[in-house]
């Protein structure tokens, strides 16, 4: 998977070749807002088998941390058609079509294959599909949720809560225990859910007994897919050192 250092410098080289090819063609736009996080984690490990840790959960229940309360991050102008074109090209949503000469003209001048984004991706050789480790995490969570050691620490789990007051028969539910989930900010009562289920994963060893679960699932995936894995990660790493000379 590609880590947020990565993600984000190959996004911040992308759209700084964009800006620079839609200024050729008469556009000024700008770079899109991006809020680094030094704990971005795809697999979302913190919160993989549900709110984990005491601390967190006494304050922020089951809200995310850095974005409780937060105003949200400015929106970008909605883009004129003609910038649109520029920046993705005419055959986007239009797969298999091949558009005319005239459909690639803006401002007078011709718009580069997949526009100003597609050209900027070439630049770096980042035309390739990234999902794959992505699409293996999303297969091995539930694979693993299904194993009977899993089921039963589960179910332990699920008593554990029973016998705090809280009928839930997963982890995943527990949020729904806590209408104020979904709201700006926690309440009380969802900092009691939260550290309640907390302490029933801990009470039960749930992540450590879940993990353990994956971890073997995701072992066998990785033998499986190993070839692909290893191709994945080379041109990942052959991206981020182009975007670095973008960026110097």
């Amino acid at each position: 998977m590609e880590t947020y250092p990565e993600r984000h410098a190959i996004s911040q080289a992308k759209w700084h070749l964009a800006q620079s090819c839609m200024a050729r063609l008469g556009f000024t736009v700008a770079m899109p807002v991006s809020i680094p996080s030094t704990a971005y984690d795809e697999a979302d490990m913190a919160r993989r088998y549900g709110v984990m840790d005491p601390a967190l959960a006494r304050t922020y229940g089951y809200h995310v941390p850095g974005i409780i309360n937060g105003a949200p991050p400015p929106s970008q102008a909605p883009m004129s058609s003609a910038e649109q074109l520029a920046l993705v090209g005419p055959e986007a949503g239009r797969p298999g079509a091949a558009p005319s000469a005239a459909a690639r003209q803006v401002n007078g001048k011709t718009v580069p294959a997949g526009g100003c984004m597609g050209q900027a991706m070439t630049r770096l050789h980042a035309n390739f599909d990234t999902s794959l480790p992505g699409v293996l995490d999303m297969q091995s969570l539930p694979r693993a949720q299904a194993e009977p050691q899993v089921q039963a620490v589960i179910k332990a789990w699920s008593a554990c809560m029973a016998g705090k007051g809280y009928s839930v028969d997963s982890p995943f539910h527990a949020n729904s225990l806590a209408p104020s989930s979904s709201s700006p900010s926690p309440n009380a009562q969802e900092i009691q859910v939260a550290t309640a289920d907390v302490g029933c994963k801990a009470k039960t060893n749930l992540a450590k007994v879940w993990f353990d679960a994956e971890s073997v699932i995701q072992q066998q995936q990785i033998e499986q897919n190993n070839l692909a894995l290893d191709t994945l990660r080379k041109n990942i790493n052959a991206v981020v050192k182009a975007a670095a000379s973008v960026a110097g």
